[in-house]
């Protein structure tokens, strides 16, 4: 997991916490959470999987 401290849009620092949630989709005790940017507005999940970790999220199987 890696974490952001700034706004993935305007790379502003000041952000604010908003949730934290489970992961639904599997029987993970995993949270993730996410952030709204103060500056822009924008809501981005604040910690999240690393690219490299991204296929335990979505398997070969997985469809939009």
């Amino acid at each position: 997991m890696e974490s952001l401290t700034k706004c993935p849009l305007c790379g502003s620092k000041k952000n604010e916490f908003l949730i934290q949630t489970r992961d639904w989709h599997e029987a993970k005790e995993e949270y993730f959470t996410y952030s709204r940017c103060i500056n822009c507005g924008i809501v981005f999940l604040s910690t999240r999987p690393k690219e490299a970790e991204m296929y335990r999220y979505y398997g070969h199987k997985y469809q939009p």
